[in-house]
């Protein structure tokens, strides 16, 4: 269980360990040959996940 007391360090570290499974499961789909359609798409995806963490 993650407790509610937790510290903002935490809190990045939990978020960063997501982007990069995010990144991950992304490469690991689409495999090593990415057009350059697929790499903008990615960007767009990063993109949107560093908005949502400067949210959060």
């Amino acid at each position: 269980m993650i407790k509610p007391d937790m510290g903002y360090r935490q809190k990045y570290w939990i978020a960063f360990l997501l982007v990069i499974a995010l990144i991950w499961l992304v490469v690991y789909h689409f495999g090593f040959y990415l057009d350059r359609d697929d790499l903008e798409h990615v960007s767009q995806l990063i993109d949107q996940g560093v908005k949502l963490l400067e949210i959060i």
